[in-house]
Parts: C-alpha cells; sequence; structure tokens
C-alpha cells in the first residue's frame, strides 16, 4: 500500500464489504462475490507459499489477536487490523545472484528486512511495524482508517496504516521475495523508503489524533535512522576539520568499532560456549569458516557500501518533505486534472499523452529508454542521469487508478456522482468525436460526445434516449437496458 494507492484501496474495501454503491467502481462482467472479511496484500514480485495464506487467516482470525476497539472510538486497543509475516529473500539462480545479494540475503547478511525473526517492538509492545505485505481485516482496518490518511498526501503510508490499525509480526509464517542485486537498484529503493518517511513529519509535529507515544516514535525513530548514513561520514569530515590529529583519531577508532564490533561481537557465544558433543578444534575450524566465509564479506561490504549512501539520504529529504508525490505518475496526473478544471484542452491532453505508456514504445529506441511494460502505468519515470526517461515501480494500482480517472474525468469528462453522471467534456482540439461504453450495474450507457466545432467548448446539449435532459447530466437507472446517450458540444462565445 503505498503512494496514492490508499484513495483506490479505501473504494477498493468498500467494494470487497459489499458497499459498491459508495464507490466509483462499477462492475464490467457479471457480479462480484463476497463480501469478504480479510484480505493478503503482496508486492508485484512476493511469492506466497501454499499454507501460508491459510495460516495468516488463522492467526487473525484468533479471538486473542482480533482487534479490539476502544469504546466509541476508532482506535484500536487491543489485538490487530493487520498482520505482517516474515519477508525470506529467494534463492536465486547462480547466473542472476551478485556478490552484492549474497553477503545482504544469506544466513551472514546484513539487511534486517530481510530476516526479521524478532522484533523489539512486537516483543516489548506487542505491536510490530507493517512494512506493505500481510493480511489485513477489511472491517477493522476500514473503521480504524476512517478519515485518518487525508488524500494525496503522502507516498508511502504503510508504517501510518499499521500505526493506526495496530500490526502484528508473524515470525513463523514466511513470504519469498527476490532481494536486489545490485547496490544502485537497494539504495535506489531506500532512496523511495526514505522520501515516503519525509513526509510522515505532519503527523510527527502534531497529527497526533489516534495515534500512540509508540507508533509516533516508530516513524521518528525511521527518520533516525535515515540520518544516521549523513551523520556519519559528517561527523568524520569536521573531525578531520576541528579536532586535534589525537582527539581524530581516536573519533575514527570509534566510527571503526561501530563497524567492527558488532559482528566480532557474536562470534563470542561460539568462542566462550562449548558445544555438547563437537570437539573443540571442530568448533574452532567452524567458526573460522564462518569468519572467512560470511564476516569479512559483512565487514568489508559495510565499508563498501556506506559511503555513497549519504547522498542519496541527502536528497530524498527535501522531496520527500515537500513534493507530496511530485516523483510519482499520481502528481503529473493532478495536473491533467487543474489543465482540464482551466479549460486548456491542448495542454490536459498533451500532458496525458505524456504519461501514457503507449507513447513510451513508439519506436526501438524509446522502448530501449522505457525499459518496462508499455502496456502498464508505471508509478514513476526517473528524471536523474544515468536513468533519464526509464521507466518503474509498473503494475502499480495507484497510478493505473488515477491515469484511468483522468482519462476518464478530465479529459472525456465524464464523472459519477452518486447514480448521476455528469458530463462536462474537455476534449483535445484535433478531436472532433468521442465514444465512451459505461456499464452501470446490468445496464449500458452508449455514450457520443460530437464535438465539430472549434476550440473552446462547450456543452450545447445532452440527449439520453432521443429525449433532451435540462443540464448536462445524466439519471442511472439499473435496469438492465442499453441507452444511447449523445452530448453535443458548441463553441463558447468569444
Amino acid at each position: 500500500m503505498a503512494g496514492n494507492a490508499n484513495a483506490a484501496l479505501e473504494e477498493l474495501n468498500h467494494v470487497l464489504r459489499g458497499r459498491r454503491e459508495i464507490t466509483s467502481f462499477s462492475t464490467i462482467e457479471g457480479r462480484l462475490p463476497g463480501p469478504f472479511r480479510y484480505v493478503i496484500t503482496l508486492d508485484s514480485d512476493t511469492l506466497l507459499p501454499r499454507s501460508a495464506a491459510k495460516r495468516l487467516v488463522a492467526k487473525l482470525a484468533h479471538p486473542l489477536n482480533q482487534a479490539r476497539f476502544e469504546p466509541g472510538t476508532t482506535r484500536v486497543a487491543r489485538g490487530y487490523s493487520i498482520l505482517q509475516p516474515r519477508v525470506t529473500p529467494s534463492l536465486p539462480l547462480q547466473e542472476d545472484t551478485s556478490f552484492f545479494q549474497s553477503v545482504y540475503t544469506t544466513k551472514q547478511g546484513l539487511d534486517p528486512y530481510a530476516f526479521t525473526i524478532s522484533d523489539v517492538y512486537q516483543d516489548l509492545f506487542d505491536e510490530g511495524s507493517f512494512a506493505g505485505k500481510g493480511i489485513y481485516d477489511l472491517d477493522a482496518l476500514t473503521r480504524a482508517l476512517s478519515d485518518r490518511i487525508p488524500e494525496n498526501a503522502v507516498l508511502s503510508h504503510d508504517l501510518l496504516e499499521g500505526n493506526y490499525a495496530r500490526s502484528g509480526l508473524v515470525t513463523d509464517v514466511a513470504i519469498v521475495e527476490q532481494h536486489p542485486t545490485s547496490y544502485e537498484v537497494a539504495s535506489s529503493r531506500t532512496h523511495r523508503w526514505t522520501r515516503g518517511d519525509w513526509q510522515l513529519l505532519p503527523w510527527i509535529l502534531g497529527r497526533h489524533d489516534g495515534l500512540s507515544a509508540l507508533g509516533v516514535w516508530k516513524m521518528l525513530d525511521n527518520l533516525r535512522r535515515s540520518l544516521a548514513p549523513v551523520l556519519l561520514v559528517s561527523g568524520m569530515l569536521v573531525a578531520l576539520a576541528v579536532l586535534p590529529v589525537r582527539a581524530a583519531l581516536v573519533w575514527f577508532l570509534l566510527v571503526g568499532a561501530s563497524f567492527f564490533l558488532p559482528p566480532l561481537l557474536q562470534f563470542a557465544p561460539a568462542v566462550l560456549l562449548r558445544r555438547k558433543g563437537v570437539t573443540q578444534r571442530s568448533q574452532f575450524l567452524a567458526l573460522g569458516g564462518d569468519v572467512f566465509r560470511g564476516r569479512h564479506s559483512s565487514v568489508s561490504s559495510r565499508r563498501r557500501y556506506t559511503p555513497p549512501n549519504p547522498t542519496r539520504a541527502i536528497r530524498a529529504y527535501p522531496p520527500g518533505v515537500r513534493e507530496n508525490g511530485g516523483q510519482y505518475t499520481h502528481g503529473a496526473v493532478w495536473s491533467v486534472f487543474a489543465w482540464a478544471k482551466l479549460g486548456r484542452e491542448d495542454r490536459a491532453a498533451a500532458t496525458f499523452q505524456r504519461l501514457n505508456p503507449v507513447t513510451h514504445a513508439l519506436t526501438p529506441q524509446a522502448t530501449e529508454q522505457y525499459r518496462v511494460e508499455p502496456y502498464a502505468v508505471a508509478a514513476d519515470i526517473y528524471a536523474v542521469e544515468p536513468y533519464v526517461g526509464r521507466g518503474g515501480w509498473t503494475w502499480y494500482t495507484g497510478a493505473a487508478g488515477w491515469m484511468y480517472r483522468a482519462g476518464l474525468e478530465a479529459i472525456l469528462g465524464i464523472k459519477r456522482e452518486g447514480a448521476t453522471l455528469r458530463i462536462e467534456p474537455c476534449l483535445p482540439p484535433e478531436w472532433d468525436e468521442a465514444d465512451v461504453s459505461y456499464r452501470f450495474g446490468d445496464s449500458t450507457y452508449e455514450i457520443t460526445i460530437a464535438a465539430d466545432c472549434p476550440n473552446p467548448r462547450r456543452v450545447a446539449r445532452v440527449l439520453v434516449d432521443g429525449v433532451a435532459v435540462a443540464a448536462a447530466q445524466v439519471d442511472l437507472h439499473d435496469d438492465g437496458a442499453v441507452h444511447q446517450v449523445r452530448v453535443e458540444l458548441e463553441t463558447q462565445p468569444g
């Protein structure tokens, strides 16, 4: 659940609960089953083992885990609305792996996200952190998030949702996903997460209604973690520039200890504790092999991969605070609505075409630059060398939903309001006609927009089954019939 998908997710939850009438969703074929009780949410590259779904449902349905709300409020006092399983990295084929991936995802790896078998928040406070993959209770989550997160406010709100709805960590149920094979990809992912973390500043500083002190601290702790690489390098530079030589040397030794001591401390049990049935020689040989294969890689990788990270982190802070989605296609889609609202048909259509994935693959050169599927909306398009023009995060439901709404509501001007369609087209100057087949329940509305006149244009009249209606709106009826709607435009007087 990331980006501007929150509004789309809220509507989807209403549909799954059997309340489609209060949403903008329409059934294209057949009828939706349901209502449902639980939803499992995963990323596109996440694998769900066969038994994991059943075990997640069983755990969330357990009486001790069910969400209990404070009387008369939307605050979860006990139990959980969301359960986050353990995320385990997949075993890549030998030809597809890399040194970076083997270090960060093996038994000796450094990535706590990949090997979460315990969590200090869950262990001490019975509350974990939601990372976007897990199971949630539809009714409980909908109640807990009611009017909590404003639309278009944050890019990444998994942690925020988990704080409101109370998330629990399930370490004995695992889902599988591939870890990035290169530092560049992993660093880009961290950069994206950091942007989202800094957008939670309004909740950290003031929007505490419905949040526990622990929830606020978890968000603040994420910011602390994102600042650590910057402060580490800054401290080293300040020590070189300001401190005497001896003091600077002590400082560098302390920094070095932060790299070397954590992996070395893990050897203490192996050195001090004897294992029954294992000779001391065998124990030390095994320890030496572990040092050579894993811990050496761990320490050297910290040195190798940490220094470039602060620049990524610094670049992530300001956009995360002020852009509110500018990197993502949702932000650009808003401008389509803005141009349409201003009556700028040319600018609205041009912006929509730039976001349209099809236009990024019209030539072999463009396809090579875009590098993702031209038939699925990309959540973001890179603007930093050497990846300018490359798409990312395809099949991102939030971006796809807003693109759909931009085409339907901003360009074609067809917007549903309850059981009414309001039609105010903003067609490009080169369009003289548009046809839309709109389904409402079992009924179909065949809409023709006739625009054979110069811009700027406005609605002249609307005919429903040959009968003129008073305003540019059509009353919808789920009667199973096919209705003909004709919208005729005229040039606005100068």
